[in-house]
């Protein structure tokens, strides 16, 4: 029987509807896999609560989603959300009204909750599951850790960073210089005990500016799954297109093909969380997992091991 997940972010929403895969190579067949972007966390200070306008983007989308678990006759699935509904002052409210979308509850899962979905679902498909592995999801509103290989996970951290987040704390909408928010962000994960002494594990990203940075690189009009899941960046062409976004605005930054509009607007601040990663960490490349909560999620209502 099909499974369905939909996983509540803090700039973007995603559901996947998924069952059993043929192998244990290929654990999941995925049905439906879609992703909008909602900026639900867009203009979301410490505090303050949700806006009118991000509810209403968020609402349209999750209202398409409920259609397609119907059409698809999906009768179990969950509902996650993150750091944009635990963060908001009126994020009980917009979870009561999203449950009434979908007729189910809505988990407000902790960071360290999101952290652990999203390390288990690129273990669990991962060539080499030995390793030690650093898997991160650059979020909205914030940036989930997690540190393991097959034996478990040994740490994780969810930093109150993430593209929305610090796109519009440093006004990275223009042209800009990344420095002053790659040395906030640094000095973020300085207070990370853990990641000190780790240039040795695989640094594995999941999520939107993974998946859109890879789409880049490839010069990917059309987004294709297969052409960015489980493939690597250097260093070296990060900082490429890092140069290249920060050198335009947002109305020039779609120009750059495999980055869309909708997505144009805070690509910068995911982009210097990914690049202060490589550089704090020392990594020499990354690996993209087009993978995250919404599949952890998946994995454990399908009981994959």
């Amino acid at each position: 029987m099909s499974v369905g997940a939909i996983d509540i972010g803090s700039n973007s929403i995603l559901l996947t509807i998924a069952d059993r895969g043929e192998s244990a190579a290929i654990p999941l067949k995925l049905i439906v896999d879609e992703a909008h972007v909602t900026g639900l966390s867009k203009g979301l200070a410490q505090g303050a609560s949700i806006t009118e306008e991000a509810r209403a983007r968020a609402y349209k989308v999750l209202k398409h989603y409920a259609g397609i678990l119907k059409e698809h006759r999906v009768e179990e699935f969950k509902v996650v959300a993150t750091e944009a509904l635990r963060r908001a002052k009126n994020g009980g409210e917009v979870r009561k009204q999203i449950e009434d979308i979908f007729s189910a509850p809505v988990e407000i899962i902790s960071g360290d909750r999101e952290a652990e979905l999203s390390f288990w679902s690129v273990q669990k498909e991962f060539s080499d599951s030995k390793s030690k592995k650093i898997i991160f999801d650059i979020g909205g509103a914030s940036t989930e850790l997690c540190l393991g290989n097959d034996q478990g996970i040994e740490s994780s951290v969810s930093v109150k960073v993430g593209s929305v987040v610090l796109t519009e704390k440093f006004n990275l909408q223009k042209k800009c210089s990344p420095n002053p928010a790659k040395d906030y962000v640094m000095s973020l994960l300085r207070e990370v005990p853990w990641l000190e002494k780790m240039e040795d594990t695989l640094g594995i990203g999941v999520a939107g500016t993974m998946t859109t940075l890879m789409a880049m690189e490839k010069k990917i009009s059309a987004y294709d799954r297969k052409l960015v899941h489980n493939m690597s960046i250097t260093r070296e062409q990060t900082d490429h297109w890092l140069s290249e976004v920060c050198a335009r605005d947002n109305v020039d930054r779609p120009s750059l093909v495999g980055l869309s509009a909708d997505r144009a607007d805070v690509f910068s601040g995911g982009i210097i969380i990914l690049k202060s990663l490589i550089d704090y960490i020392g990594w020499k490349k990354v690996i993209c997992m087009d993978a995250g909560v919404r599949l952890g999620v998946i994995y454990e209502m399908l009981k994959i091991k």
